[in-house]
């Protein structure tokens, strides 16, 4: 074995070590600077107080007709306090009076938007994509979904599939959508973006075994989902933050509503005793 080639495989080695050493030293950086990020912002630790996911009006009523109807009326009362929140923040955030406002609330891209997020976290879930599952979810989502990915049996594949949308005359729709200032940990604030999207679907789920055979059945389902997707808003920023998935809403009870309203009042008093 010659000197030169000796040294040419030490020289490579040498190479291959900083190279390594370089990569773990940005990851280390990249991982820090999130860690930051996250802890300076609390948007998408969790869902925004009010958020009303009222059922439909007729079997709502016809379940319980005096609740149904105090929910539903609730209901026409929430929606334009919502707007006229956005359409409030929107205003305030123009520079001046003929121009354009710097707060992109972008409503014509949420329900495509939640669309595109509800397929790509069902695929990604089925299959265990943990990177695909980082970037569409909320950190505590994530965290949720990656710990049951980890637990499933070594060698078991599993497919969704999205047959077709349902009830496409009315859905997907927005069932809730509203922009709220929340405190920093580090005492500034931020601005929370909120949307609901329901989203009525016929979905099929195929598990495979180890060799790539299906067991048992596949089972298709009739489903109707509430995703929730939160970003944050900044009007000095160029662009807005990138929706992620917060979870799924449950419709509202009338019981559960209005403990929710006696929790907005608390949180109105507070806010007012400051």
């Amino acid at each position: 074995m010659s000197a030169s080639g000796n040294a040419s495989r030490k020289a490579a080695r040498q190479f291959a070590q900083k190279t390594a050493n370089s990569r773990t030293a940005r990851a280390a950086a990249q991982q820090g600077n999130s860690a930051q990020m996250m802890d300076r912002s609390i948007v998408g630790s969790f869902m925004l107080p009010g958020t009303l996911i009222a059922p439909p009006v007729f079997r709502s009523i016809f379940q319980s007709p005096r609740d149904g109807l105090k929910l539903q009326l609730d209901r026409l009362k929430v929606k334009p306090l919502d707007a006229f929140r956005i359409v409030s923040s929107y205003i305030a955030s123009k520079p001046s009076v003929l121009a354009s406002g710097r707060l992109q609330i972008q409503r014509g891209k949420i329900v495509p938007t939640a669309k595109e997020l509800h397929r790509s976290l069902s695929e990604a879930f089925a299959a265990g994509d943990l990177d695909t599952l980082r970037r569409v979810c909320m950190p505590n989502l994530y965290q949720t979904l990656s710990a049951k990915v980890l637990q499933r049996p070594a060698g078991i594949r599993r497919q969704w599939e999205l047959i077709t949308y349902t009830g496409t005359l009315m859905y997907p729709r927005i069932a809730d959508h509203k922009l709220m200032e929340i405190p920093r940990r580090d005492g500034t604030r931020a601005t929370a973006h909120q949307a609901v999207v329901t989203i009525r679907s016929r979905q099929r789920l195929t598990q495979f075994d180890k060799t790539g055979e299906i067991t048992g059945q596949p089972k298709e389902l009739d489903v109707t989902e509430h995703l929730i997707m939160l970003r944050e808003l900044d009007s000095n920023a160029p662009t807005p933050g990138d929706w992620k998935v917060f979870g799924y809403a449950d419709e509202a009870t009338y019981e559960g509503w209005q403990a929710e309203k006696r929790g907005l009042e608390i949180l109105a008093k507070q806010g007012g005793a400051q």
